[in-house]
């Protein structure tokens, strides 16, 4: 084949075959199996208040995979919606787990805390976190406990919202469709990938997807028009007002 070469724009001959290796997208993830005798996740439950999503058999034993896929979950619910989780089945101590949602789908979880839904990040919760390995605090700026932050007794008792991890608000704009969202179980590490070296030491990363419905439109109503006394001859303009670009007019 013929190659040009760039620096001085003349032409070299290959005799041999160039083969180039496209990457495919995709999530990144750790690889390998948890090394802790006494550590795992079991399952979750993830709610809206309307709609819940159950997540089982993720670890089944203490030396399962770290990584586990399980994007054929769905959790459906709004944009806006307040997200908490009832259940989660951590077996063990000193470890702290993380959520992530993919906003943007790019293949990829930044680390900006968006709690609130407002800051267009993907850090959606974490249960204890410190960056002076001495004081350490939930998503909400909360008092956390490094040694059981995962156990549902101690955010239930608390905190008395979730369980495992504190609860969130999707972004009230967030358009309708699938997102990824990933579980990781880590020591004090916000990274989404890589984690920390305790990632191999009991560690857990679950991948699942947020199904966002389209918003409802709902139907206007307008209350008939009543006149004090004597017949309406003609009506020369109504002027309704909407507060949604999502409104819309049945004349009929």
């Amino acid at each position: 084949g013929l190659i040009t070469r760039v620096s001085d724009g003349s032409d070299v001959t290959c005799d041999g075959e160039i083969v180039f290796t496209v990457k495919e997208p995709g999530y990144e993830y750790v690889e390998g199996n948890s090394g802790n005798g006494s550590r795992r996740l079991d399952s979750f439950t993830i709610t809206d208040g309307t709609n819940s999503l159950t997540v089982t058999d993720i670890q089944a034993t203490t030396t399962s995979p770290i990584f586990v896929d399980k994007t054929d979950n769905v959790l459906e619910t709004t944009a806006g919606a307040y997200i908490s989780f009832t259940e989660f089945n951590w077996e063990g101590y000193w470890m702290h787990a993380y959520a992530y949602i993919d906003y943007n789908n790019d293949f990829n979880f930044d680390q900006v805390a968006n709690a609130d839904g407002t800051t267009g990040g993907e850090l959606v919760t974490y249960n204890c976190y410190s960056t002076d390995e001495s004081n350490y605090y939930d998503i909400w700026g909360n008092t956390a406990s490094p040694s059981n932050a995962n156990s549902e007794t101690y955010y239930d008792e608390d905190f008395n919202e979730s369980k495992g991890l504190p609860h969130f608000f999707l972004p009230a704009d967030l358009a309708a469709g699938d997102y990824r969202m990933r579980i990781k179980v880590d020591w004090d590490n916000l990274d989404p990938v890589k984690g920390s070296k305790d990632m191999v030491n009991g560690g857990a990363q679950v991948d699942f997807i947020i199904r966002v419905a389209e918003a409802a439109v709902e139907p206007l109503t307008v209350a008939a028009i009543t006149p004090e006394a004597g017949n309406v001859e003609s009506i020369e303009k109504i002027v309704v007002t909407f507060d949604s670009e999502l409104a819309s007019v049945d004349a009929s």
